[in-house]
């Protein structure tokens, strides 16, 4: 069995609220893709509420994200602990 969300009584990790700290943790992620899907992931967090998005999520848990695009927030769940496993799909 895989790790299970955390419970009520625990609290999640803190998690980075600033769009270019997001952008910063994405811009490894992305360095080998095609320039325009790197600039629309990378840029992502700066246009769309991907703090406020992330703290919705209970640390560890399994993730459907529907309609991803690139993937940027599973992978930002996945780097700040909120995410342990996830299907992506656009």
């Amino acid at each position: 069995p895989g790790p299970h969300p955390a419970s009520p009584t625990q609290r999640p990790p803190a998690l980075p609220s600033s769009p270019a700290t997001l952008s910063a943790m994405l811009r490894p992620l992305y360095q080998d893709a095609p320039r325009l899907l790197r600039l629309t992931q990378v840029h992502r967090p700066r246009i769309c509420p991907m703090a406020e998005v992330l703290q919705a999520i209970p640390a560890g848990s399994r993730t459907l994200d529907v309609g991803c695009g690139g993937g940027s927030l599973l992978m930002l769940g996945v780097l700040t602990g909120r995410v342990s496993g996830g299907v992506g799909f656009d």
